[in-house]
C-alpha cells in the first residue's frame, strides 16, 4: 500500500498530484491503466485522487501527458466533498 505523508495544510490540488506522484513513484502500474491506478487509490485511501479520477478523466490525463493540472469544472450532479470532509 502506498501511503505518503498527508501535511494537514494541503489544497485538494496539491493532496491529488502528491497521491497521483505516489503511485507513479511506487511503479505499481501504467498510470495510462486508469482502472488499476483507481484500485490502487482505493486500498491506499485516497480518496481525492478515486474521485478525480472517476469524474475529471480528460484532467486526470492531461496532467499524466503534462505535469500540468488544468483547473476542472465538475457537472452539477457531481458530488465534490469540501476540505472539512475528509
Amino acid at each position: 500500500m502506498v501511503k505518503p505523508f498527508d501535511p494537514p495544510t494541503e489544497s485538494y490540488e496539491e493532496r491529488i498530484i502528491r497521491q497521483i506522484l505516489a503511485i507513479r513513484e511506487s511503479g505499481e502500474t501504467n498510470m495510462f491503466d486508469i482502472h488499476r491506478v483507481q484500485q490502487i487509490a482505493e486500498v491506499s485511501g485516497y480518496d481525492e485522487l478515486l474521485a478525480f479520477t472517476r469524474d475529471c478523466k480528460s484532467q486526470y490525463a492531461h496532467f499524466i501527458l503534462t505535469g500540468e493540472m488544468l483547473p476542472w469544472e465538475l457537472d452539477e450532479d457531481t458530488y465534490w466533498p469540501t476540505d472539512t470532509e475528509f
